[in-house]
């Protein structure tokens, strides 16, 4: 965003003059389009729902957004949505294992480690990761293990503009990201028999972008497809996870990257921030576990998961 407070002015509003578009929507976000798409009835002017109105549409999608720490949340006929993943054609892509080693055009993940001791105990690490180059950011195509680099799925665009709510000339750039022609966002979603929606056109975004949202019925076979081209022992993180950093004591390696969350509840009309400001482990990321550590567990979070945050992909040393 433009603006944010600073506790060190006195909680002054400062200005920044660049905001930059995620390449994708986050899992609340995609929960919120799925529940305004679902509401069984929609008004333009808030003022103008009615308390069985609100009854109506609360049985049908739930009574409020999703907040993370929230205990039980319920979302009427949504039963469960997956983490997003990308449609190409026939072909679905998955955020690549941030364990890939650049230059590689398919899945190569990093393979030789060694042992070092530490204060807290003894890591791996590996001379396969290259510094100057950062983690990899791209997809996994789920057929065959073909790389995509970002740039071949999105567009960033750079427009400026002059902000008419200063008495200064201040000039400020925002950056949109656009999907390339061919490619589509996806998920699957659990819904009650009988809730099926219609295909439908929905806004998101900070600037209200429009998105065209169809529904096709298909068995979700993803985790499946995922085990056969990760390693043996590394968990992956096929969505965006809230995890405590404790987690880094139990594992021998992690490579992650993170992403701010912040929670919005709306209602009919009245938004309300979060207090709380979280970092969430992005999809892509891997750990390794230590053997005797039950790392998986620190994942459980049945809320969390129930819209996709949270999912992780585990091979074990005896699966091939």
């Amino acid at each position: 965003s433009f603006k944010f407070r600073n506790a060190e002015n006195g909680g002054q509003m400062s200005s920044k003059y660049f905001a930059k578009s995620e390449k994708t929507p986050a899992a609340s976000t995609i929960m919120g389009m799925l529940r305004y798409i679902l509401l069984p009835v929609k008004k333009s002017d808030f003022s103008k729902y009615t308390d069985e109105d609100k009854q109506k549409n609360a049985k049908m999608v739930g009574a409020q957004s999703f907040l993370f720490g929230e205990k039980g949340q319920n979302f009427g006929v949504i039963k469960e949505v997956s983490p997003l993943f990308i449609i190409n054609g026939e072909d679905f892509l998955v955020p690549a294992p941030f364990n890939h080693k650049f230059g590689e055009k398919t899945y190569s993940p990093f393979c030789e480690y060694k042992s070092v001791k530490t204060p807290d105990g003894e890591y791996l690490y590996t001379k396969e990761y290259n510094s100057k180059n950062g983690v990899f950011s791209g997809y996994m195509r789920l057929s065959d293990g073909r790389i995509f680099d970002d740039n071949e799925i999105f567009l960033p665009e750079i427009r400026t503009g002059r902000n008419s709510f200063s008495e200064e000339d201040v000039l400020f750039k925002r950056q949109y990201v656009r999907m390339k022609q061919g490619f589509s966002f996806g998920v699957y979603v659990t819904l009650e028999d009988g809730a099926a929606p219609e295909n439908t056109l929905v806004f998101a975004g900070q600037k209200k972008s429009v998105f065209s949202v169809s529904f096709t019925p298909m068995e979700n076979n993803l985790e499946e497809q995922i085990k056969r081209l990760i390693r043996p022992g590394e968990i992956y993180c096929f969505g965006d996870a809230f995890v405590k950093t404790e987690i880094y004591k139990d594992v021998l390696f992690a490579i992650v990257k993170t992403r701010d969350y912040r929670g919005f509840t709306t209602n009919y009309g009245k938004v309300k921030k979060g207090e709380a400001l979280y970092k969430t482990i992005l999809a892509g990321s891997i750990f390794i576990p230590k053997k005797d550590r039950d790392v998986i567990s620190l994942f459980e979070n049945a809320d969390a998961q129930k819209i996709g945050y949270n999912t992780v992909v585990y091979k074990s040393e005896d699966e091939q």
